[in-house]
């Protein structure tokens, strides 16, 4: 994983702040399909994605799914319960 301070959207972060986000981050890889949340489930951590395309989308039955919005690169993606109650499927598309 690229370290945090080569992202310019971490420059102006002071440094024990830097230091605290790279010790704690985890870089994984997930296949084209791969879920990244599951719709229902509880996951505690924030996602940056550094390289792909992501499919934000909302399981309203069986074999329907609305698409919410994609994201890409540099995006961030938090799972709803870890800032409330809401849960939203996210898979990997690229």
């Amino acid at each position: 994983m690229e370290d945090k301070k080569d992202i310019d959207l971490f420059e102006n972060i002071n440094p024990e702040d830097l230091q605290f986000l790279n010790e704690k981050k985890t870089q994984v890889s997930y296949l084209k399909g791969e879920n990244l949340f599951k719709q229902g489930a509880f996951a505690p951590y924030v996602v940056y994605i550094i390289k792909g395309l992501v499919r934000i989308y909302l399981q309203t039955g069986h074999n329907k799914q609305v698409n919410i919005r994609l994201a890409k690169s540099g995006d961030f993606l938090a799972f709803s319960s870890v800032f409330g109650e809401i849960y939203i499927p996210i898979r990997r598309l690229l």
